[in-house]
């Protein structure tokens, strides 16, 4: 049984080089933003690129909204467990 083959070069790893002009390459190759079928439960999806984005921002909005709109307030018969320094 052969030995599994050791890098020699830390910074190539399967046959690809690390080096500033790969890197830059690879960054300034245009992305594809494609988000694949949404399932949202058994038989319903989203596959509508607009429905998918509608969907999402509505998602992610919903993490930052602050779900209580009420103000807190303390009860008349609240006791403090500790004197008010005047």
């Amino acid at each position: 049984m052969k030995p599994a083959p050791r890098l020699t070069d830390p910074f190539k790893v399967r046959d690809f080089e690390f080096t500033h002009k790969s890197f830059t390459k690879n960054l300034n190759e245009p992305k594809t933003g494609r988000i694949p079928t949404l399932s949202l439960s058994p038989g319903t999806t989203i596959t509508s690129d607009e429905d998918k984005a509608e969907f999402l921002a509505d998602h992610i909005e919903a993490q930052y909204k602050n779900q209580s709109q009420q103000v807190f307030q303390i009860p008349e018969n609240y006791e403090l467990s500790q004197p008010i320094p005047c």
